[in-house]
């Protein structure tokens, strides 16, 4: 009870440091960096498949599963391959070692996507 009747005593004063903290707490979210994630340094490569007609189960068999083995077998420095296979599409996402170039690695996808092609 005693803040209610020090704030109605000095209204000027708690306007003022109000204000105070008010703009105090803006300036701080100006400085506030807003990154929330960590800058993760490790290149990837999304190889899309695309083949119409072709059920999920077809796609998995004949093309997406092809593509994971050439990739684990003739290209350097995987960390981890993943795959995702729908009606006509099918998606191998490749990662990288942080210390890979990614020049590199996109022409050893590029090669064995390309031999595979044919």
């Amino acid at each position: 009870m005693w803040i209610v009747l020090l704030a109605l005593r000095f209204k000027y004063t708690v306007a003022v440091l109000a204000i105070g903290i008010f703009l105090f707490g803006l300036l701080a979210a100006q400085r506030m960096s807003t990154d929330i994630m960590p800058r993760v340094e490790s290149p990837e490569i999304l190889v899309v498949w695309n083949y119409a007609g072709l059920n999920a189960k077809e796609m998995a068999a004949r093309i997406t599963s092809f593509a994971e083995i050439g990739a684990l077998n003739n290209v350097d420095n995987l960390l981890e391959v993943r795959s995702e296979t729908m009606n006509g599409v099918g998606l191998v996402r490749l990662k990288f070692q942080p210390y890979v170039s990614p020049e590199l690695a996109l022409a050893q996808v590029t090669a064995i996507s390309q031999t595979m092609v044919r």
